[in-house]
């Protein structure tokens, strides 16, 4: 009786999944192996590394390990079982690793599988560049982006907002989202373009780079007046309805009013703050009270 071609998977780290196999019956010949998921090759590749642990177990020569990392994902439910045999639908090798979601396989696949992103820059409202990012190899892992004004690093931020359209179409759990505040610097009277990119990568969000000059400045200007109209209509209509006869509504005009009286301090506080930076970096506007 001849003896089978045997080996084992060892395990799964930074070089790819690594483990040995060999043939007996030719002892010093190196053979190929495939690695499976759920019945599927997912790569392939020829055992003819040298492990010292081989020649002391008096596997052949030593020359008999192998590691094979993936360049892609596997493409299969989850939770997926990782197997090995000899190519050509030869006999299984021994061990078997278990990945429970495509998060596991950080570290194991190349970096490049996981870069497979879907996004969008809405544009700008209210003073921040809003949009939306995830990541469909690893979708409950929130994004980072990265704000460049040109070749200018301006700041990070994690897109983890929730958006219910977002999450209606099927982009996960729909948080990934993200709001950057402009900075101050692009309220020169200058024409910027704005960059949204994945924190420490090259990758350029779908609708990036945004132009912001001028035009965009004296826009984001209108938009402070209209809040500032918002909040007097909002503070006019409390007022109304805070009617002395009916103890009941006063009661809770009075309650709603100490609420909004605190709120609309805060934006005012933040409408002046902005004013003043407007007006200090020469952008010429009337904005009424």
């Amino acid at each position: 009786m001849h003896a089978m071609p045997e080996g084992f998977l060892v395990a799964a780290g930074s070089e790819g999944f690594e483990g040995w196999a060999w043939d007996p019956r030719q002892p010093y010949e190196p053979v190929e192996v495939e690695l499976t998921a759920n019945g599927a090759v997912l790569a392939r590749g020829i055992a003819d590394h040298f492990q010292m642990e081989l020649v002391q177990s008096r596997i052949g020569n030593g020359m008999h390990a192998f590691r094979l990392k993936l360049d892609r994902l596997p493409d299969a439910p989850y939770p997926l079982i990782v197997t090995a045999r000899i190519a050509g639908g030869g006999p299984a090798l021994g061990g078997q690793l278990e990945f429970k979601s495509p998060a596991d396989f950080q570290g194991i696949v190349a970096d490049a599988a996981f870069r497979d992103y879907e996004s969008m820059v809405d544009g700008i409202v209210n003073g921040q560049i809003c949009g939306w990012i995830w990541n469909r190899s690893l979708p409950d892992a929130p994004v980072t982006v990265s704000l460049y004004d040109g070749l200018t690093h301006i700041g990070d931020v994690i897109a983890d907002d929730f958006r219910g359209d977002v999450a209606a179409a099927g982009k996960g759990s729909g948080r990934c989202a993200f709001a950057i505040d402009l900075p101050l610097s692009v309220l020169d009277g200058a024409l910027h373009s704005l960059h949204v990119r994945v924190a420490d990568t090259n990758h350029e969000l779908t609708n990036s780079p945004l132009g912001f000059g001028p035009n965009s400045a004296r826009n984001l200007i209108d938009e402070i007046a209209q809040l500032r109209q918002e909040v007097a209509t909002l503070t006019r209509q409390l007022s109304e309805v805070a009617d002395p006869s009916n103890a009941l509504n006063g009661r809770l005009a009075k309650a709603l009013m100490q609420r909004m009286e605190a709120m609309l301090t805060i934006q005012r506080d933040a409408v002046d703050q902005e004013m003043r930076a407007l007006r200090t970096m020469g952008v010429q506007a009337s904005v009424g009270d």
